[in-house]
């Protein structure tokens, strides 16, 4: 399967976060995962945004970009917005605790405000 790359931007408001969890769900189901592996996808891809708008706030866009190949699923996500914000260390904490148990890896760049997270695609029969 060659890398397809699937871009969503939407006003960082915190309505439209969910969003960002449907397209998940529909791309994590499309490329077979299970449902279990979908809703942690889906709640990795929540707490993500949650840390984006907290840690920058409600003004400008989040992108959130979907690049499948055959051995992962990677979702990055980003804020488009004010650089000086400050990071909310208890969010991003609470975020790390998350992601631990729902992907198989994740990286957080604070002064970038990117979080790339990455879970392995089922193994097919």
């Amino acid at each position: 399967m060659t890398s397809d790359q699937i871009r969503l931007d939407f006003p960082a408001r915190g309505e439209y976060g969910r969003i960002a969890r449907t397209a998940a769900a529909a791309l994590a189901r499309r490329l077979g995962f299970d449902a279990e592996a979908t809703g942690q996808i889906c709640l990795a891809v929540d707490e993500a945004v949650i840390l984006l708008l907290k840690t920058r706030g409600e003004m400008g866009t989040v992108r959130v970009v979907f690049e499948p190949s055959s051995e992962f699923l990677v979702i990055e996500l980003s804020h488009m917005g004010d650089a000086d914000a400050s990071v909310d260390r208890e969010t991003v904490a609470r975020f790390r605790a998350i992601a631990t148990q729902t992907v198989d890896d994740f990286d957080v760049n604070e002064q970038r405000c990117r979080i790339r997270l990455a879970k392995a695609r089922p193994v097919p029969f």
